[in-house]
Order: structure tokens, then C-alpha cells, then sequence
């Protein structure tokens, strides 16, 4: 059997990777026929929680050329299968600010299932990378602060550390 392994790369670039999970997707046929071709991309999707039951949004999975009438359609939201314990733990991280949930990799077990590789994530622009937290001030006078969070503390209360300044005196 071919090996698939389609990689986010963008995904782990961007975003600061807090913990990982791997979790089965609900397909219809012409879509794992599709994803055994390795005809599908994750770079633009994102996981969501509706109904206490988590979706990928945006991940395409090109129509399968043999397909008929019955073919899928290329972006809908899919299922993710993860266990209760696993969904519960997600949320519960979720509920801090500027965490978002994303795909790293899509992949075929040794049984042949599609399986897909997600993340909890921390966007960049709040951790302390100074070139980008640059970018989001306006231009003109500026001070940039770094922000860490303690392990015993939560992210509401950051302390901050004057990294440069650019007033004008």
C-alpha cells in the first residue's frame, strides 16, 4: 500500500505547538480513495468544536477522478473521531486565549484508515517574538514588551519585560 503523509508545514512556522493528538476522520468513499492518491491539503484548515464534537473546516480533498454522481464535495466539514477523555481535554484548553486548534499532518495508519494528526496551538503574535509583535503596532513610536507566562500562573496575567523602544524624545 502507498504511504501518505501530507505535512502543514505553514502550521508549525506559525503557531508555538502546546500539545498533540491523533484522531480518526469520518469519510465517505471517494474520499479515502482521494487521500490514498494523496490528493488533499490541510494548510488552510482549522478544528472547531460544534455539539461537543469536533470538525475540520476548510481541508480539501480533491473529487475522485473515477467518481460518479455520487462524488464528494471537495471542502466540507469532517468529523474528527477522538475519544470523550481527549475532546474534554481540548476544550478545557480552549477556553484560554489565543489558542486555536490545527491540523499538522494527514496520514494512513497501518491499517489503512485516514488518520489526522492535530494540535493545540498558541499563535505566534503571543508568545515573545519581538519581529512579530512589531508587526502588529502601528508605525510611528512604539514600545515593545515581552511576555511570559509562569507554569503556576494562567495567561491572563503575563509579566511583562521591556524588550526596545522607539519614542521620540
Amino acid at each position: 500500500m502507498k504511504s501518505v503523509n501530507i505535512q502543514n508545514k505553514k502550521a508549525r512556522f506559525e503557531y508555538q505547538i502546546l500539545d498533540k493528538f491523533v484522531a480518526g476522520i469520518q469519510l465517505t468513499g471517494t474520499e479515502i480513495k482521494s487521500i490514498r492518491e494523496s490528493k488533499a491539503a490541510i494548510t488552510d484548515s482549522f478544528c472547531s468544536f460544534k455539539k461537543d464534537e469536533l470538525f475540520i473546516i476548510g481541508m480539501h480533498i480533491e473529487e475522485y477522478a473515477f467518481g460518479n454522481y455520487a462524488n464528494h464535495l471537495p471542502k466540507r466539514e469532517r468529523k474528527l473521531l477522538l475519544n470523550r477523555q481527549e475532546l474534554d481535554k481540548i476544550q478545557k484548553k480552549m477556553k484560554d486565549v489565543g489558542l486555536t486548534i490545527v491540523p499538522l499532518r494527514l496520514f494512513l495508519s497501518e491499517k489503512g484508515w485516514a488518520k489526522l494528526e492535530i494540535a493545540v496551538l498558541l499563535v505566534e503574535a503571543f508568545t515573545s517574538k519581538p519581529k512579530n509583535l512589531a508587526a502588529l503596532l502601528p508605525l510611528g513610536p512604539f514600545v515593545i514588551y515581552e511576555f511570559s507566562v509562569p507554569a503556576a500562573c494562567c495567561i491572563q496575567c503575563p509579566q511583562l519585560t521591556l524588550i526596545s523602544s522607539n519614542t521620540i524624545t
